[in-house]
């Protein structure tokens, strides 16, 4: 006779994630969120409705909520999303910049696992060109994604996105610019795009700009 150890009581497992019947493609530069929230409107749902569901994580995932936060997955959430996607993961990481950044740990040590944050502890994001997010997506619900100071004006359209700005205590989009009355702004532009392509160390320029009109601000 030998005596074993009893067995060991194992981490609860989610479900085996399902492909959806949708496909739904990132956008280069998107928020996590943002993907997030379009896949829910492809069901007609609410980001806060489908995705703690998807990942059976409950409803505190999305505790604090503001359109301008951003939801951080660990690994098997990861893969929840892109199996129910029907997109790899490969091309989710390369579009989604903070795809595996501050990947959270489930409570019980196994499982799916989400993170919603918001604040300066996010990047600053916006919404992305409406046109080309209509043209790319073929609907009309806008796309935020992770601006830089380079990447806030289309070319294309002519639009300038001016960003997140905080109105009563609560994050609003402001509607974008249409720079059909300013092509200087356009030409301007290009001609700094052209100068990042030669010299991309004059990108802090913007930095040292900003710090600078900022203390004026101040004074």
């Amino acid at each position: 006779m030998h005596d074993f150890p009893p067995p060991q009581p194992q981490p609860p497992r989610t479900a085996a994630a399902r492909p959806g019947p949708v496909r739904l493609a990132p956008l280069k530069g998107e928020t996590n969120l943002s993907y997030l929230d379009r896949l829910a409107d492809r069901y007609r749902l609410g980001v806060r409705d489908l995705i703690p569901a998807l990942l059976q994580v409950g409803e505190g995932l999305f505790k604090g909520y503001w359109t301008d936060g951003e939801v951080y997955l660990n690994a098997e959430a990861r893969v929840r999303v892109s199996v129910f996607s029907r997109v790899p993961e490969e091309i989710l990481r390369r579009a989604l910049p903070v795809w595996t950044a501050q990947e959270p740990v489930s409570p019980d040590g196994a499982g799916a696992a989400g993170r919603f944050r918001f604040g300066a502890v996010v990047p600053a994001a916006g919404e992305g060109c409406r046109l080309c997010t209509a043209a790319r997506t073929g609907r009309t619900k806008p796309a935020r994604v992770y601006l830089q100071p380079h990447t806030r004006i289309c070319p294309r359209h002519g639009r300038w996105m001016l960003g997140t700005h905080w109105i009563d205590g609560a994050p609003a989009d402001i509607e974008q610019a249409d720079l059909a009355e300013l092509p200087e702004m356009v030409a301007a532009h290009r001609r700094h795009l052209d100068l990042l392509r030669h010299r991309p160390d004059t990108a802090r320029a913007f930095e040292v700009a900003h710090a600078v009109v900022v203390s004026w601000w101040a004074q």
